[in-house]
């Protein structure tokens, strides 16, 4: 694996595809289709690298659940929740330390039951910090 240096324009990207088919000793006629992200810039490399192409059916797929998800207010308010306890954990040592000590205490149980409260508590400890409303997901 080589690292990918520079920005990742479409002009780089098709320099670097060519790059590794030489590396490889592929002929640029033997590559019959390459499957990539939506990416303006891959769509731009890999045309400009001159390969046939499709882009990739489960990137297209994910991105069009994101985007119908995203005009759903009630998905726009957990979101913005789950990032406001992100930002909480990324900044705060304790709240991270407390997280730990009750995934430690709690995921150890094999039970389901033990499962369940480790949620429960973790609603508590998050209601007390203030950090907003919090999802808990099964």
């Amino acid at each position: 694996m080589k690292l990918f240096s520079g920005t990742h324009t479409g002009e780089n990207i098709a320099k670097e595809r060519n790059a590794i088919a030489n590396r490889w000793d592929i002929e640029h006629d033997k590559i019959h289709l390459l499957i990539h992200d939506s990416g303006a810039n891959m769509v731009k490399g890999v045309r400009l690298a001159e390969y046939d192409s499709a882009r990739c059916f489960i990137h297209t797929t994910q991105k069009d659940i994101i985007e119908s998800l995203e005009v759903e207010p009630e998905v726009i308010a957990i979101i913005a929740a789950d990032r406001r306890l992100v930002t909480h954990f990324n900044h705060s040592g304790l709240a991270q330390e407390n997280l730990l000590a009750i995934q430690n205490a709690k995921f150890t149980r094999a039970s389901i039951g033990a499962r369940y409260q480790y949620k429960v508590e973790f609603l508590f400890l998050y209601d007390r910090t203030k950090a907003g409303l919090i999802v808990v997901c099964c």
